[in-house]
């Protein structure tokens, strides 16, 4: 998100709704324009020139034509037209966001668009106009209710875009003057001004005047404003405000919780990531209309119980969502059964413990259940579940629960989202799944299963968009099913006891991102069918058995890889030119293969390992439709990685690494020196090969590399004195090579353990004990005669010494005393 001068407002994450009351009725002037088909011409030339502006990779203006029969554009996709004039009235090109792709219009938006003066409803949402301007309204626009431009990557002025609003004598470039338009327009209803202020634009004092009495949605989310000063703002026009959202900024003290819980009118009330810590205010429970409250993603540290209690009242009969994830919440679960009108509960990422109160089971109107990622401990039975009839989510990762029903149990629910990793679900595959058929999201790692899995299963699984049966004990063949399986996004079949090939069905799944088969006992070659997986971002096939050259299509097809591991496997040939293509790999394993030949000079083309533009992890964001609401969720990629010479899991910081992985192979020939070139390689491991030649110079501009293993090899040639400036290298290891001369001496390099550098005989100097020519050249061992010769040398330097002193005393003393004895008004001051 860009940062927002003072007077100008980037538009790259802005929203902009306004919407007044219809109160602008359109005139019907027969004879001023001339229609074709039901269309003003005059408007549909407007929309050619608008098309001419526009890059249309994906055909969603494929219906703006010219033929005789297509000449009407009220008919065109996105075209609205009036019935009493024809003039177009809705303009709507927004982007619809699902799980399948992104299709957004680049290019600009012509000048053209103010053409459409009868406009009252505009939508250029979710597009990328890639940082061009929107049109400089004239006033054209004057008719405009509705203008939605968030997310489309507009740059400009926003008052230049709603410069019909300049009559209301208001300059529109600062924060206080978009809020006080509040109290211009009394038939105001939806104000959003999300993300449209820097944090060092709070408006710190806002006139009390008369509120805006239609006023009843107001977003001020993602500004960074400190929340208190513009709670006196707030308080004069939310007299009938029912939507609130302040999120995305930062309450400097918790007291001001006690003027919002007193806004009784409110039904929704967003606060997630505004740095909340403690409690809720008393005050909370008497907002008798508040159905939605958010306080996700803060510092709430207070026992659940005494939140709860603080939400007892008139909001306990109201409340249908209650978000409290991702806080630092204590203490067990409470009675909720008072909550009866409860929906949707979310409490996952907290410290709870304890028990699950079977009273849940009591929440008859609860869909979306979130305990995750707590402490919790006990029994999970039938019980818990007795009358969640309409319950659509259950997600129990995370904590130390026992699953515990009985074999023939039919739940009351069916489930969109079930996420129970490491809920002891096993040893036996768990029956009760056979009665849900809707599932789209299946959790249910690490749970012990050591069952095969069931025909049915894979029946049921069609509709699924993440798949999860990691770290359990699943045995035989992967089964050639995936064919049925369309949506399929994340398949994570790791650390079981497949075996058998790969089958060529998974090349059926065009929407796969991630696919996990690590840590199997897998064979054969890889199906060429997986080529057909162009989105795949992330590809995981260590530890198995695989064998064959590694295939060149991997480069040639899956350019959006950003993550490829075929570690621990047994692939022969040589490393391919085309893997040279995978511009966005920041993880390349190749590692314990049977791979020959020579490391590709190309390498240098792999870009991705030169850029520092990484959110941390290999991020995947989806939506999904489960018959009853939209799910907007993401998913983490997790790998188990090599780093510095240890294991580790890693996942929200994944992204942050930069690995090339080449060791235990038997690869030949010089390291190239265009490697040198990948400035943001953090590790580089070419140990246990059959390397030889110099290291070169150039690997001193790898400044970021933190790993450097290239030990046992047949490296040969000095040390590069340019691995000095290799600040932030905490791991080095250069053993049993030929290496040859002085360590470079620098504190980076003598810090390492001499074990990194054994193994080279003709290698000396610290920290190794093995000294250079010319060390300590004062400490050679001398004969008896020498040593004697010294001695006496030494004792005729030291009596000279000592008479040199002596006549230099008496000089000394003589001539000062001289001096003072000759000079009168000196002797009288001394003596």
């Amino acid at each position: 998100m860009h940062t927002v001068p003072h007077q100008h407002l980037h538009m790259f994450v802005v929203i902009l709704l306004m919407h007044m009351k219809p109160g602008l009725e359109v005139e019907f002037n027969p004879g001023v324009e001339t229609t074709s088909g039901g269309c003003i011409e005059r408007e549909r030339h407007a929309l050619f020139r608008i098309k001419d502006e526009l890059i249309d990779n994906y055909g969603r203006l494929s219906s703006w034509r010219s033929e005789e029969d297509k000449r009407d554009c009220c008919k065109w996709a996105g075209i609205t037209c009036s019935n009493l004039t024809g003039h177009i009235t809705m303009l709507d090109l927004h982007v619809k966001m699902n799980v399948s792709s992104y299709k957004p219009l680049r290019g600009n938006m012509s000048d053209f668009l103010l053409e459409l003066i009868h406009l009252t409803y505009l939508d250029l949402s979710q597009n990328d106009f890639g940082g061009s301007r929107f049109p400089n309204n004239n006033g054209s626009l004057a008719k405009l209710q509705y203008l939605f431009l968030f997310n489309a990557n507009f740059t400009g002025t926003i008052s230049s875009i709603v410069r019909n609003l300049s009559n209301l004598g208001t300059p529109l470039v600062r924060p206080n003057d978009w809020l006080q338009i509040v109290n211009r327009l009394p038939q105001l209803e939806n104000l959003t001004l999300s993300s449209c202020f820097s944090g060092n634009e709070i408006p710190l004092s806002l006139s009390p005047v008369n509120s805006s009495s239609a006023l009843t949605v107001l977003d001020l989310s993602r500004n960074n404003f400190v929340i208190p000063s513009i709670i006196p703002w707030l308080s004069n026009v939310t007299q009938n405000i029912k939507h609130l959202d302040l999120s995305f900024n930062s309450f400097s003290e918790s007291s001001t919780l006690d003027a919002i819980g007193n806004m009784i009118s409110l039904q929704g009330l967003h606060l997630s990531n505004t740095s909340l810590v403690g409690g809720l205010p008393r005050s909370f429970g008497n907002m008798s209309q508040l159905n939605y409250l958010d306080l996700s993603r803060n510092n709430l540290n207070v026992q659940l119980s005494k939140l709860i209690q603080n939400l007892s009242g008139c909001t306990e009969k109201s409340l249908e969502h209650l978000a409290l994830h991702e806080n630092k919440i204590t203490g067990s679960l409470p009675d909720l059964s008072g909550f009866s009108s409860l929906r949707h509960l979310y409490l996952g990422n907290n410290r709870l413990n304890g028990t699950i109160d079977k009273r849940i089971g009591q929440l008859y109107e609860l869909e979306r259940l979130n305990l995750g990622w707590n402490s919790l401990n006990g029994v999970i039975t039938e019980d818990h579940f007795l009358n969640l009839t309409n319950l659509r989510d259950l997600i129990l990762s995370g904590n130390s629960l026992i699953w515990n029903v009985t074999f023939n149990w039919v739940p009351p629910f069916s489930l969109g989202i079930i996420h129970l990793q490491s809920c002891k679900l096993g040893p036996h595959f768990p029956e009760w799944l056979r009665s849900q058929k809707n599932y789209s999201e299946l959790d249910i790692s690490h749970n012990e299963i050591s069952d095969s899995i069931p025909k049915w299963f894979w029946d049921l699984s069609f509709a699924s968009y993440l798949l999860n049966l990691s770290y359990n004990l699943f045995s035989g063949s992967v089964p050639d099913v995936f064919v049925h399986m369309q949506n399929l996004l994340f398949l994570n079949l790791a650390n079981n006891n497949f075996s058998g090939q790969i089958p060529t069905s998974i090349g059926s799944l065009f929407k796969l991102e991630t696919l996990n088969l690590a840590g199997n006992a897998l064979s054969g070659e890889l199906p060429s069918s997986l080529k057909n997986c162009t989105l795949l971002s992330f590809l995981e096939l260590s530890g198995n058995k695989l064998s064959g050259n590694v295939p060149t299509w991997i480069g040639k097809s899956l350019s959006s890889l950003q993550y490829l591991s075929l570690q621990s496997n047994h692939f022969h040939g040589s490393i391919p030119l085309e893997l040279c293509q995978l511009t966005n790999v920041q993880i390349l394993d190749l590692s314990v293969n049977n791979i020959n030949g020579t490391i590709p000079h190309c390498l240098k083309n792999l870009k991705a390992m030169t850029g520092q533009d990484s959110t941390g992890a290999i991020f995947h964001s989806y939506t999904w439709f489960d018959g009853y609401s939209t799910h907007y969720n993401f998913y983490i990629d997790k790998a188990l990685v090599l780093w510095k010479g240890r294991k580790y899991d890693y996942d929200k910081s994944l992204g942050l690494l930069r690995i090339i992985d080449l060791s235990r192979n038997e690869l030949q020939g010089e390291i190239p020196r265009e490697l040198s070139s990948l400035s943001e390689l953090k590790q580089l491991n070419l140990s246990n090969n059959k390397l030889t030649g110099a290291i070169s110079q150039e690997i001193g501009f790898l400044k970021q590399l933190e790993s450097l293993d290239l030990s046992q090899n047949q490296l040969s040639g000095r040390i590069p004195d340019s691995m000095a400036g290799l600040h932030f290298l905490s791991f080095l290891n250069l053993s049993y090579n030929n290496l040859s001369g002085r360590i470079p001496s620098s504190t980076q390099l003598q810090s390492f353990n001499a074990s990194a550098f054994t193994g080279n005989p003709a290698l000396c100097g610290l920290p190794l004990t093995q000294k250079c020519p010319g060390d300590d050249a004062n400490q050679v061992p001398q004969s008896n005669t020498e040593s004697q010769q010294n001695a006496e040398d030494g004792d005729g330097f030291r009596k000279w010494l000592y008479a040199g002193m002596a006549l230099g005393f008496i000089v000394c003393f003589w001539g000062v005393s001289g001096t003072l004895l000759l000079k009168h008004p000196w002797r009288e001051a001394l003596f």
